[in-house]
């Protein structure tokens, strides 16, 4: 299976989203009680934001002279985005590093930017807002079944995820 083929991407934001959920009590508690489609579209958007399964660098070339961050970068040379950086970017998001469902800035870069947006991204959102929905409503009492610090994190590929979630109720 190729990993950037849409199935790969989806099932570790599955794994890493609902883990995060876990871990976050409070915020759990907040989506389980979101009725308002809306507001679950807006949660989906943070947890995005939040885990963020990519940690590749894309690699781009300068077509003209451009400043980013008062850095000059010319055309013809090179550079490493690291978008998944950007999502923890405090200039744009107040507290980068906590979870917060009700956050109403919903900008990040979990399905990359113009040319570079992924052709799956409609779909995943649906079928993200279905599982984490559907999950957390028919299984109330969801909780992991070891502790945090024995989940194992596939980090071989250049897409975060975990081996397996262990979950009981």
């Amino acid at each position: 299976m190729d990993p950037h083929a849409g199935q790969g991407p989806p099932a570790y934001m599955f794994g890493l989203g609902t883990l995060a959920l876990l871990l976050d009590p409070a915020q759990l508690a907040r989506f389980r009680a979101m009725e308002d489609p809306a507001a679950i579209t807006a949660a989906v958007h943070e947890l995005l934001r939040f885990v963020n399964v990519s940690h590749l660098g894309r690699q781009r070339v300068a077509t003209v002279d451009v400043t980013i961050g008062g850095q000059l970068i010319r055309a013809g040379e090179g550079i490493l985005a690291q978008p998944d950086s950007a999502n923890r970017d405090e200039t744009v998001f107040e507290d980068p590093d906590r979870l917060d469902l009700q956050r109403e800035v919903h900008r990040h870069f979990a399905f990359g930017h113009g040319i570079h947006l992924c052709t799956g991204r409609a779909l995943s959102l649906i079928e993200f807002e279905v599982v984490f929905k559907t999950l957390f409503q028919r299984i109330p009492t969801l909780r992991l079944a070891v502790p945090p610090e024995e989940i194992r994190f596939k980090k071989d590929e250049n897409l975060l995820g975990v081996h397996e979630l262990p979950v009981t109720w």
